[in-house]
């Protein structure tokens, strides 16, 4: 246990001293996705760098960029080494898994109606922190995440935060397919809509900001953002750009907000 939480000291080199540092730090939950990033771009082996990314963030895809930070830099130092190919193709594996949206870039626009027919764009809301929050009334897992969503909302709702929710409710294609005429489609319809609405009563989302168009996984909004599962969120910043994805519970999505506040 003492060498698997890094408890012993080091002698010898700086960079194997900063490492035994950043890893307990880590482990004692000290650190942050920032101080990642400055022991990548301030540790003179690019090995340990990579070592610490990896180690740290291969369990959170929402922060690719800083292992993509610290695959280029050892690609840099050892272009030949095989190492370095691997861990650059596992980053290009993980941003491709990640679909057309990354950290950093503007947030493409969303504007649907909300269950009364008004339109709301995700647009209008620059300038305040949004989460940008992919679910489904039917969706378990998005019903589960609800309550931590609903708690961070309530908490920094007045330090300009909301919610923007984007329901995948509806019909597809392939439910359609399953009715024999168009009255019996309109009908489920209107009951794929009202479970829409009963949720966000139920679940106690106050915020304002609900939008659907009803089309389920075919729905426009989640192709533009390239979701395919569902919880999926998405942290943008008061300039518009996503600044963090795929947060989850409460700790995770504060601790993103916190930066970007």
């Amino acid at each position: 246990a003492t060498i698997q939480n890094y408890q012993f000291e080091v002698a010898g080199s700086g960079d194997s001293k900063a490492l035994v540092n950043m890893i307990q730090g880590l482990i004692r939950r000290e650190y942050k996705p920032d101080d990642i990033k400055t022991f990548i771009d301030t540790v003179g082996n690019p090995h340990l760098g990579a070592f610490v990314a990896y180690t740290a963030l291969s369990s959170a895809p929402q922060l690719i960029d800083i292992q993509k930070a610290a695959a280029e830099k050892l690609a840099t130092a050892y272009p030949d080494s095989e190492a370095s190919a691997a861990y650059m193709n596992y980053v290009a594996t993980q941003q491709r898994s990640l679909g057309p949206v990354s950290v950093g870039a503007t947030a493409p626009d969303i504007k649907m109606p909300n269950p009364d027919g008004k339109e709301y764009a995700l647009s209008d809301l620059q300038g305040k922190v949004v989460l940008l929050d992919f679910w489904a009334s039917w969706c378990g897992p998005c019903r589960r995440e609800n309550p931590a969503v609903v708690d961070v909302c309530n908490r920094y709702k007045d330090q300009g935060f909301t919610v923007f929710s984007v329901s995948l409710d509806g019909l597809d294609t392939r439910s359609k397919a399953r009715f024999s005429n168009q009255d019996d489609i309109n009908r489920a319809m209107e009951g794929q809509k009202q479970r829409w609405v009963n949720a966000i009563a139920q679940d106690k989302l106050a915020w304002p900001y609900h939008v659907s168009d009803l089309q389920k996984w075919e729905s426009a909004a989640s192709r533009l953002y390239g979701v395919t599962s569902i919880p999926r969120t998405f942290l943008i910043g008061r300039d518009g750009k996503v600044a963090a994805m795929n947060l989850r519970g409460a700790r995770q999505i504060e601790e993103a907000l916190k930066q970007a506040l």
